[in-house]
């Protein structure tokens, strides 16, 4: 902690640092800017493949999986109807709550809002 004037404490964040490979940094174009090559990214990679429980793939070839964003639309809310609408911020809990409810007037295609399997 570094001390400025007797009034203001400032704190110092934990130094980032990763190890960078020749070949990895030809591949960027010979840049060493901590932002080319994800330093929080691979600490945390390293931090998962370091913890005591085995590594599993949630969904789609080596993890990843594909989300598609809808265009916006005018929303016409309803008190109850069978088109919740959730936020998403709440996809961590584990008894999400929906915002609110889509009317069945809404002029869009709803049935495309819904979340489905791709593969």
């Amino acid at each position: 902690m570094v001390k400025i004037n007797s009034a203001i404490n400032v704190t110092e964040s934990p130094i980032k640092w990763c190890s960078v490979s020749l070949s990895e940094t030809l591949e960027r174009g010979k840049r060493l800017e901590a932002s080319v090559f994800d330093v929080e990214a691979k600490q945390a990679r390293e931090y998962i493949m370091a913890n005591k429980y085995p590594i599993r793939h949630l969904c789609g070839n080596d993890g990843l999986c594909y989300a598609y964003v809808r265009g916006r639309f005018k929303r016409i809310w309803a008190e109850r109807s069978d088109f919740p609408i959730y936020q998403p911020s709440s996809i961590n809990d584990i008894y999400p709550k929906p915002e609110g409810y889509l009317s069945h007037n809404t002029q869009t295609d709803i049935e495309s809002l819904r979340v489905h399997k791709i593969f």
